[in-house]
């Protein structure tokens, strides 16, 4: 009786002890956040005496809790971005790996500490970007598993890397410059890269999501096997970041091959807004995210079976050289709407428009940046008159294959920009369709009236902004589109405009 008194005992001290260790946690937090985003540094834009200001303060923050700089005499990695023109920051800490073996191999873990600034617009009653979710809670939470990190330094067998990335805002520049230049062999060395980006919303969004557990071996089973302590929210996971439009630090880390993890509590505050303040975010849940992180980054630096799953998500897919448009097969869907009309061999008679629609989807490859082809299947919907007093509409089913080459395909701060001209030859079964005589009374059906089985091509331009499409088409028809002799003979023309996205 008395050990079990003695063991109860003991994990009530620890509990308390626990507990009061998370309350300091949510202190420092408030510290961080709060000085991170508060007024005075004027939405921290990379550039800008303020960033140099936010930059110094986690600096201060680190040497504080004798955290050890990356290099031996300074926690700044500085750098250059847009040909040399712009100037930017990092800071840096690194914990050398115990084992002598693993130490070559890194954990890297990340949060960009800067932001967007201040609107210029002289009228606005509150013209600071705070960025207290985006990112001063990264950034916070990045300082406290520092802390941990610094507190046990002896179970890291791998190396960890600590960095607050400056110029996120403006292209991920900080993040690519670490990983183009730090790094010899990044695939080879980095067997994880994790960006902590908007974690300040736990207990509104009651998650904290990791994307792109996919790139580990066993990566859902690695991560559902940690901890979580919250008393709210719970662990999401993604198998791959899908989205360019969210974006984070783990990008050119991911296009080198490495395993990347993105880690956000999602888009739930008001992003890029001036009312991103300090305020609103739920330093509780932070702290969570916090002991969760620390707990992740541990065990995948002192774990010498954790490995890379060799598996890329498609946005990243590539050697980063060359955009992931320009190699990858994929998946897209286009709605079409336009207009067609029957074009006439004889020129006394006009065959009048009437509005088209169709909806495509298209598998696609591109072998190289300026070729590539896409085999589609449509449901396509046409109609015309033929004389001033008849009228058909008919329903069919399209394949065109379209061949395109590309005058422009370019990458510009993550987004690629792309243009082409492209030839598509087509095939097209009619398998419905009604006519309209408005003298008399409709005797023939439509199929003894209408070409059930019609080929033409047609020509175009595609434009993207990386996976949204535009494109402008005009099609020939090279069968006529009607059966007797007794209607006039013609060709099906249209001309549509195509909104879609690739997947």
């Amino acid at each position: 009786m008395k050990k079990q008194m003695l063991t109860i005992l003991a994990l009530c001290c620890l509990s308390v002890a626990a507990e009061a260790q998370h309350a300091e946690t949510v202190a420092r937090l408030k510290q961080h956040a709060f000085t991170l985003a508060d007024d005075s540094l004027r939405g921290r834009k990379t550039g800008t005496i303020y960033a140099q200001k936010a930059a110094a303060y986690i600096c201060r923050q680190l040497q504080g809790m004798g955290a050890k700089p990356y290099a031996d005499t300074t926690y700044y990695y500085p750098f250059t971005y847009k040909g040399g023109k712009q100037r930017g920051q990092n800071v840096m800490v690194l914990f050398p790996g115990t084992d002598s073996l693993l130490k070559n191999e890194y954990i890297v873990i990340g949060a960009h500490y800067d932001h967007i600034g201040v609107n210029l617009d002289p009228s606005a009653a509150d013209n600071i970007y705070n960025g207290a979710d985006d990112n001063a809670s990264g950034s916070s939470v990045l300082l406290e598993v520092t802390r941990m990190l610094q507190a046990h330094p002896e179970q890291l067998k791998r190396s960890v890397l600590v960095a607050f990335f400056d110029a996120e805002e403006v292209g991920l520049e900080g993040s690519t410059y670490l990983a183009n230049h730090y790094f010899p062999s990044p695939k080879d060395q980095v067997k994880l890269m994790l960006s902590v980006d908007m974690v300040g919303y736990l207990r509104t969004s009651g998650y904290l999501e990791y994307m792109g557990y996919g790139t580990i071996a066993d990566g859902k089973k690695f991560i559902n096997a940690l901890p979580w302590n919250a008393p709210y929210g719970n662990v999401k996971l993604k198998e791959f970041e899908t989205s360019i439009f969210t974006a984070t630090d783990t990008r050119r880390f991911a296009m080198l091959g490495c395993p990347t993890l993105a880690v956000t509590t999602g888009l739930k505050s008001p992003y890029h807004k001036v009312n991103d303040e300090a305020a609103g975010l739920d330093l509780e849940g932070m702290a969570y995210v916090a002991e969760h992180l620390y707990a992740l980054v541990t065990k995948a630096a002192s774990d010498p079976q954790f490995a890379p799953s060799g598996k890329v998500a498609r946005i990243h897919n590539g050697s980063g050289d060359e955009s992931e448009a320009n190699r990858v097969m994929g998946l897209s869907l286009m709605l079409r709407l336009g207009s067609g009309r029957l074009w006439l061999e004889d020129n006394e008679l006009v065959g009048s428009s009437k509005f088209a629609y169709s909806l495509m989807a298209e598998w696609n490859i591109c072998p190289t940046s300026k070729f590539e082809l896409g085999l589609a299947a449509c449901y396509t919907s046409l109609g015309s008159g033929y004389t001033q007093l008849q009228s058909y509409r008919y329903h069919a089913l399209e394949v065109p294959l379209r061949i395109q080459f590309n005058s422009v395909n370019m990458d510009i701060e993550g987004m690629w920009f792309k243009m082409g001209l492209f030839v598509a030859p087509y095939y097209r079964y009619v398998f419905a369709g009604s006519l309209n005589n408005r003298l008399v009374e409709e005797t023939k059906g439509w199929s003894e009236v209408l070409q059930q089985h019609q080929y033409g091509v047609a020509f175009g331009f595609n434009y993207a902004i990386h996976k949204f499409l535009l494109e402008y088409r005009y099609s020939f028809d090279l069968s006529p589109m009607l059966l007797s002799d007794y209607y006039p003979k013609g060709y099906g023309r249209s001309f549509t405009i195509g909104l879609g996205w690739k997947f």
